[in-house]
C-alpha cells in the first residue's frame, strides 16, 4: 500500500497517536485510583461495597481491572459472590416490577430485550422478573403433567376401540396424515401417484402406538389386493 505524502495526512496520524498515549495514561491512572480504593476499602471494612459500587455505577471501567484491584487477578469470576443481583429501571412485562440483574452483561441482554419489540416468551412477555419466570415454568410443567395425563387416558380408550372405531376417530386421520406427509405420499407397491392414495395398518399394527413400520400407503386395487390376502387390516 502507497502512503499519500500530504500535510492533513501526517496531523491525522500525528492525532491518533497523541490520543493512544492519552488513552494509556487514562488507564494507567484508572488502574492506579482503583488499587487506591481496594486499599482503603479493606482497611475500612467496606471492601465489598466498594466492588459493588464499582462494578454497577462505574461501567467504563473494565471488569478485569476492577477484579485484578480488589482480587489480586484479572479474573472477573472472582467478583460474582460479591457484586449480588440490582434492582433495574426495566420492568417485567407479567407483573410490571423492577426486573434484577446479576451481571453487566445480563443487565444488557435484559435491556435489549426490553427494548426490542419482539417477544421472547410463547406466552407473549419481552421481558420478566425471576419470580414469573418460575411461576410461568411452573404453569408448564402442570399443563405438560396434565396434557400428559390426558394422552395417557387417550390412548389406553384407543387401545380398547374396536378396529372399526379406530379407523373412524380423529386419531386414525392424524396417524394417515403424518405417515402420508413425512414417509410416503405415493403407493407403496405400485406407485400411484399420491391423489388416489390412502393410508392402511398393517396387521401388525399398534392401535394408539403405530410407528412408521405399522403402515402403508396404497392406491385402492393394491389394497384391495392386499386385505383380501390378509396383508392389512383396514
Amino acid at each position: 500500500m502507497q502512503r499519500p505524502e500530504m500535510e492533513a495526512l501526517d496531523l491525522l496520524e500525528s492525532t491518533l497517536g497523541e490520543l493512544r498515549a492519552t488513552e494509556v495514561l487514562f488507564e494507567s491512572r484508572v488502574r492506579a485510583l482503583l488499587s487506591e480504593v481496594a486499599s482503603h476499602s479493606a482497611s475500612a471494612g467496606v471492601r465489598d461495597d466498594a466492588i459493588r459500587y464499582v462494578y454497577w455505577a462505574l461501567r467504563e471501567i473494565d471488569t478485569n481491572d476492577i477484579a485484578e484491584a480488589f482480587m489480586g487477578e484479572r479474573k472477573p469470576h472472582l467478583l460474582r459472590g460479591v457484586i449480588q443481583s440490582v434492582a433495574t429501571a426495566l420492568k417485567c412485562d407479567r407483573c410490571d416490577t423492577p426486573v434484577a440483574a446479576t451481571s453487566r452483561s445480563d443487565l444488557d441482554a435484559k435491556t435489549r430485550s426490553a427494548r426490542s419489540g419482539r417477544e421472547r416468551w410463547a406466552e407473549g412477555y419481552r421481558l420478566v422478573c425471576g419470580e414469573c419466570e418460575r411461576a410461568i415454568h411452573e404453569q408448564r410443567d402442570h399443563e405438560w403433567r396434565e396434557e400428559k395425563r390426558e394422552r395417557a387416558a387417550r390412548v389406553e380408550a384407543i387401545v380398547s376401540m374396536s378396529v372399526a372405531d379406530y379407523l373412524t376417530s380423529a386419531e386414525w386421520y392424524a396417524v394417515k396424515k403424518w405417515y402420508a406427509q413425512f414417509y410416503a405420499a405415493d403407493c407403496e407397491v405400485c406407485a400411484t401417484p399420491s391423489r388416489d392414495v390412502d393410508v392402511y395398518p398393517r396387521q401388525a399394527a399398534r392401535q394408539g402406538y403405530e410407528t412408521s413400520g405399522d403402515l402403508v400407503s396404497l392406491c385402492p386395487t393394491c389394497a384391495r389386493l392386499l386385505k383380501e390376502q390378509g396383508i392389512i387390516g383396514g
